[in-house]
């Protein structure tokens, strides 16, 4: 997967994420999705493709309630990288036999 998000870091209260779905999605979500809909956005997802899904979150106590809506819109079960560890574990080459 090609990084889906700006060149420009985020802030330091945000955090790019790349969820796993556990399998293809049994639903076709419109995108993107800003949690909650009205007010400051904690959870914001901008994309999919296959079984990832992607976008940000707000370093905050509130976030935790939202994090769980991804498995909800989805109606799959998922689990949730920071890109940063998504994109190392994606770059390292694997050598034979390993």
């Amino acid at each position: 997967m090609d990084n889906p998000f700006a060149t420009d870091p985020p802030g330091s209260d945000i955090v790019r994420f790349v969820s796993i779905l556990s399998q293809a999605a049994r639903h076709k979500v419109s995108l993107p999705v800003v949690l909650p809909q009205d007010g400051e956005w904690f959870e914001r997802i901008s994309g999919s493709q296959n079984r990832l899904v992607y976008g940000e979150y707000r370093r905050h106590m509130k976030t935790i309630g939202y994090l769980d809506q991804i498995d909800r819109l989805f109606n799959a079960p998922a689990t949730m990288h920071s890109w940063t560890t998504f994109s190392a574990a994606g770059s390292k080459s694997h050598e034979p036999g390993e």
